[in-house]
């Protein structure tokens, strides 16, 4: 993902909402970023794209509030405005993607962001299940500073039996998220 600077008017709300509202974009900006590319493939359109979806986002928040879930409701504005941005290059010529397509596009990466969404919430309930050390073992080594071998020689053992206990860790949360779909209890 590229990195975009996000850029709010800091006069036109107050500095709660905006806290908030910067919070909850930069927890959603790379599924949102992610969207738009779906649909705005170049990187420079997609950017122009992202840059007046946040000004929309912002404006909507200021208005109406938060909305209960941010991604999806992040999402759906970002797929309005990336359409409307095609439709717009293809008037031009600059596109040849059919509105019938276009649609396809959407409801495909809607359908798939909704199924990652259940994924990641039933990942969150499989790993509360978890003893507190598999999960501390499991953030330690997947958080943003984590390094394999740092955890892997404070633990006291090698990175291959570190590696192989993560292998089994990763497989339990595998089949809990996978029979929690299914609608089998974990």
């Amino acid at each position: 993902m590229r990195r975009t600077e996000i850029k709010i008017d800091a006069d036109e709300g107050g500095e709660e909402l905006q806290a908030q509202f910067l919070r909850s974009l930069r927890d959603a900006q790379g599924a949102l970023y992610g969207c738009i590319l779906a649909l705005v493939p170049a990187g420079s359109d997609a950017d122009e794209v992202f840059q007046e979806t946040v000004w929309v986002l912002w404006k909507e928040y200021q208005a109406e509030g938060p909305p209960i879930n941010f991604s999806a409701w992040s999402n759906s504005v970002a797929r309005n405005i990336a359409r409307g941005y095609i439709r717009r290059e293809r008037r031009r010529g600059r596109v040849q993607l059919s509105e019938a397509h276009l649609n396809m596009i959407a409801k495909v990466h809607a359908g798939s962001s909704e199924l990652l969404e259940l994924r990641q919430e039933m990942l969150r309930h499989c790993l509360g299940h978890m003893s507190d050390g598999d999960r501390a073992l499991l953030m330690s080594c997947y958080g943003p500073e984590a390094s394999i071998h740092v955890v892997a020689r404070k633990q006291g053992q090698t990175t291959a039996s570190l590696y192989s206990r993560l292998k089994r860790l990763r497989h339990r949360l595998f089949e809990c998220v996978n029979r929690r779909m299914s609608g089998r209890n974990p």
